[in-house]
This record gives C-alpha cells, sequence and structure tokens, in this order.
C-alpha cells in the first residue's frame, strides 16, 4: 500500500494442463512458464494465471501495458448462450425438452419463485419476470440451431 517492494523470491513455474496455453515465459534465472491462458469451451469465458503475485511488477508502465493486452483478450469471448441447458454449444432439441417443460409449469399468470431450477438452474427466465411466456419462446426461437 506504501509502496514497498514485494519481493518474489521464488515465483512458480506453471504448465498449461489441456486446453490451456502457455501466455508468459520467465527471462533469466531458470526460465520456465509464468502464466497460463485457458479459454473455455464454446469460448463462453476465459482465464489467465499468473506464476507470481501480479504487485511484484514495480513499473507501472509494464504492469499497465500487461493488463491492456489481458483484458482486451479476457473480454473477447461469446458469453453464456441462452437456452443452452446442457452446455453443449448449440440449443437444440435436447434444449426445447427442458424449455418445454418449463413452459407447462409457467406462464403469464403463474410466476415462478426465484430458486425454482427454470430460473435458477437453467436461466430459462430472460426477461426477468419470473414467468417462462411467449416471449421466452421468442428468444429461445432466436437462438435454435435444431441441430441433435
Amino acid at each position: 500500500a506504501n509502496g514497498a517492494r514485494y519481493d518474489a523470491d521464488l515465483p512458480d513455474q506453471i504448465a498449461p494442463q489441456t486446453g490451456a496455453q502457455a501466455a508468459l515465459s520467465y527471462v533469466g534465472g531458470t526460465g520456465g512458464t509464468a502464466a497460463v491462458q485457458y479459454t473455455s469451451a464454446c469460448n463462453r469465458y476465459r482465464v489467465v494465471t499468473f506464476g507470481f503475485p501480479f504487485e511484484v511488477i514495480t513499473s507501472a508502465t509494464v504492469r499497465a501495458d500487461l493488463m491492456e493486452r489481458v483484458i482486451p483478450w479476457l473480454a473477447d469471448t461469446a458469453g453464456v448462450l441462452p437456452f443452452d441447458t446442457n452446455n453443449d454449444c448449440d440449443v437444440d432439441l435436447a434444449d426445447y425438452s427442458i424449455f418445454r417443460i418449463c413452459l407447462e409449469q409457467s406462464g403469464p399468470n403463474k410466476p415462478l419463485s426465484t430458486g425454482h431450477v427454470c430460473i435458477a438452474t437453467y436461466a430459462m427466465d430472460r426477461d426477468g419476470d419470473r414467468d417462462i411466456d411467449l416471449q421466452e419462446f421468442a428468444l429461445f426461437q432466436e437462438v435454435f440451431t435444431g441441430a441433435l
């Protein structure tokens, strides 16, 4: 907090696991991987992990430069695919089966509790009015691929 230097005597060397890749290497010393990056299936989220505390980068310019590269990469994701209940990267007949059950349990005059599985687990209530109705059905149709 007062600008005192944090001296990381033993920064961790980390190895990318399945699906991840090296993002930064140590220079000097024994070398090795200093950071890894990972993109999830369907590019829904991304993660960067450093093998050292970020605050050991003493130069404000270097810290800013690194974050100027990391933040856009982290932000360049597809995000959550609405109604993809089985997380297989498309909205298909399997997802429609769950959507239909939720539609039958709800409607304009049948609001669901916030903890109901159709809202809490499957996030079917896309407009936030606690029911699954024709507004959600219209949104479902927009992302439906029909594939299996």
